[in-house]
């Protein structure tokens, strides 16, 4: 009797299916959400309360503040530090884009004093 081992496509293994690959896509994204979720309500502070961890989080979100309200985007001077000076702050202008996208979208349900 003459039996040939069935193998497998070499050029397929270890590689996801679409179907799988969606579904690792969605596993993946709602442990980061359920991780963040329970680092919000749970964690060393309180976000929901308005508590930031240090002084960046606090000095970043008055710089996206500082900005909405003047419309000074190129402006790297914040002069809430080193006053009456102000102070030339090195962050990069995506994360600022990404806060006011962010503040934006939450204007709508809620008041202005906590979009940010």
């Amino acid at each position: 009797m003459n039996v040939k081992p069935i193998r497998a496509d070499p050029s397929s293994q270890g590689q996801l299916q679409a179907g799988e690959t969606t579904s690792l896509s969605l596993i993946i994204l709602g442990l980061f959400s359920i991780i963040h979720l329970l680092y919000a309500f749970w964690g060393p502070m309180n976000i929901m309360e308005g508590e930031l961890l240090g002084t960046d989080g606090y000095t970043r979100l008055n710089r996206v503040q500082f900005i909405y309200e003047q419309g000074s985007w190129n402006n790297s001077i914040y002069p809430r530090s080193n006053a009456p000076n102000g102070e030339s702050i090195h962050w990069t202008k995506p994360m600022d884009f990404l806060l006011l996208a962010g503040g934006t979208i939450f204007r709508l349900p809620v008041p202005r004093e906590m979009d940010l």
